[in-house]
């Protein structure tokens, strides 16, 4: 058996010559990995080597390896091999430093001004590196200006991609990184102190000018305004983190004072997002939300009294808040309607009716109906008439708002107070015409099947019914009405089932409950004799090809 290599013979199996020469190797960075483990770097000439060796209790060799890959015990790990055997190897140990790149070791061994001067030629090249290396590498700024900020931004875009319009993701990718970098310092400077009115409208600043940015540019990526989004974010955290009170409220008068009150109309999107968010993101504390309200009516007042007018979405976050807070019936004068802008309209005729406004709210309403052009936009109006007719017994009234929202929601109960209210040859002609419309539109609208059959069961017109079904009609509405139909007409009222999930006819956006399918079929099954049924599926064999013909065979079949 051969003997292993250990640190004893290993200087007796390997030659002289190559002994010596690996003497010259410089063995630097020695550590124990772990127990009798050890690791370092072998230096020949400008290259430096990986090596690793593992001994046995017994100093044995029991594994090896060196970064030049070259097969059997190589000169590398001959000189690892040679300084653990005169050091002691069972007590070296020493920190293990990081293996140098050939970029490292240029770098120690360049002239450094020649080093500096390739550093300016790199920079010089490559504006993005250059913004990279000042900010890095210059003394950083105690306060800054708004012309700081917009250079810093204006360099970082400019670097990138110049002055080009047409922007690639990763172009947009860089340039983000580089703002993520530049602007660190700036908005950590801003939320040091948010009371400080300077610093408050840096920060906007520097949102309005990414902003501009994104807007100047075109791009398919949503990467900026993800990162521009990220900012007042920070702001709002550090805000809501206010634990001092009267600190809160000073930096809340603040934001008033310069985003409302300064700013008016010209508010941005996400500027005015921003505001909102302050508000809701104190959603469990019911005084800060109570304060904010208090400031935000001080604002509506002061927004009267000197005439100035709201754009749509802070008019209706302001009704909103001051709803949510019960300031509404103090305020509620000062509210106008908004032509066009019926959510608003809305909830200022809801937020009335609440505090008993009736008339007013009826003022509104009916100003708004006159105003609208489309008759679809007066659907939310008259509903809101034919609450305040209700509250005021207005019978008049009511019924001719249920005559105009009928047309649209074919509502059987007001269907049936028209018919107690108006003369009998007048709601003659107005049944016809409103049956007319329900089944003109049973393809789009499922409340005018409903109807048209609540009608016709509560006239009895149980043969019209049969007549009627159809594709439109769902098993579910015609499971209501079964017993009826079957006494009326038997074979027809079966015959009509099968028309129901039709193969000709496309399903799409059509609602089958097969639930009442299943239903139907059972109670088919019941009521009819099964010579009767076999006989007319055999005669419907030709014409047959429906779902529920086909699932009525298997049934029998079964």
């Amino acid at each position: 058996m051969e003997e292993r290599l250990t640190f004893l013979n290993f200087s007796k199996k390997i030659s002289s010559a190559l002994l010596k020469k690996s003497e010259k190797l410089i063995v630097r960075d020695i550590d124990e990995e772990k127990p009798n483990s050890f690791v370092a770097y072998v230096d020949q000439d400008k290259d430096s080597y990986d090596v690793a060796i593992e001994v046995s209790d017994k100093n044995e060799i029991i594994n090896s390896s060196c970064e030049c890959n070259s097969k059997g015990f190589c000169i590398h790990k001959i000189a690892f091999l040679n300084y653990l055997s005169k050091k002691n190897a069972k007590k070296v140990k020493s920190p293990r430093k990081k293996k140098r790149t050939q970029s490292e070791e240029l770098i120690e061994e360049l002239d450094q001004n020649a080093l500096r001067n390739w550093v300016i030629q790199l920079l010089k090249k490559n504006k993005d590196l250059e913004l990279l290396f000042v900010n890095e590498f210059s003394i950083s700024k105690v306060e800054y200006s708004k012309s700081d900020v917009k250079l810093l931004i204006e360099n970082s875009i400019k670097s990138v991609i110049k002055n080009k319009k047409n922007v690639e993701i990763n172009e947009l990718k860089k340039i983000i990184e580089l703002l993520e970098i530049t602007l660190k310092p700036v908005i950590e400077y801003c939320k040091a102190d948010l009371s400080n009115k300077e610093r408050l409208e840096m920060i906007l600043f520097v949102i309005e000018e990414l902003i501009d940015f994104n807007n100047r540019i075109f791009t398919t990526s949503v990467r900026l305004i993800r990162y521009i989004e990220k900012i007042p974010n920070e702001i709002i955290a550090e805000i809501t983190s206010i634990t001092d009170e009267n600190k809160w409220e000073d930096v809340i008068d603040l934001n008033f004072k310069i985003i409302f009150y300064d700013s008016k109309q010209s508010i941005s999107n996400m500027i005015f997002d921003y505001m909102v968010s302050l508000y809701r993101k104190e959603e469990s504390n019911i005084e800060r939300k109570k304060y904010y309200a208090k400031k935000l009516k001080e604002f509506f007042l002061y927004v009267n009294k000197n005439e100035i007018r709201l754009g749509i979405a802070i008019s209706n976050f302001v009704i909103e808040v001051i709803t949510e807070n019960n300031l509404f019936e103090e305020l509620f004068q000062y509210f106008k309607p908004v032509r066009y802008e019926n959510d608003f309209n809305l909830t200022l005729i809801d937020s009335l009716i609440a505090i008993n406004q009736i008339s007013l709210a009826e003022n509104y309403a009916t100003q708004q109906v006159a105003n609208n052009y489309y008759v679809e936009f007066n659907f939310e109006y008259w509903k809101r008439l034919k609450t305040i007719y209700t509250l005021q017994e207005n019978e008049k009234k009511l019924v001719a708002i249920l005559m105009s929202t009928i047309n649209i929601d074919f509502n059987f109960e007001d269907y049936l107070k028209i018919k107690d209210s108006i003369p009998v040859l007048e709601f003659k002609k107005f049944r016809s015409n409103l049956l007319g419309k329900a089944k003109r539109g049973f393809d789009k609208n499922k409340q005018a099947v409903v109807f048209y059959f609540k009608v016709l069961f509560s006239e009895k017109s149980f043969n019209k019914m049969i007549e009627n079904i159809c594709c439109y009609t769902d098993y579910e509405l015609v499971y209501l009405y079964k017993e009826e139909l079957y006494l009326t007409d038997k074979l027809g009222f079966l015959d009509k089932l099968t028309t129901i999930e039709s193969k000709w006819f496309s399903q799409k956006g059509i609602n089958i409950n097969f639930e009442y399918r299943e239903k139907l079929m059972d109670w088919v099954l019941t009521k009819y004799d099964e010579i009767i049924l076999t006989t007319f599926l055999k005669n419907k064999y030709n014409y047959g090809n429906t779902v529920f013909y086909k699932e009525m065979v298997k049934k029998i079949n079964y």
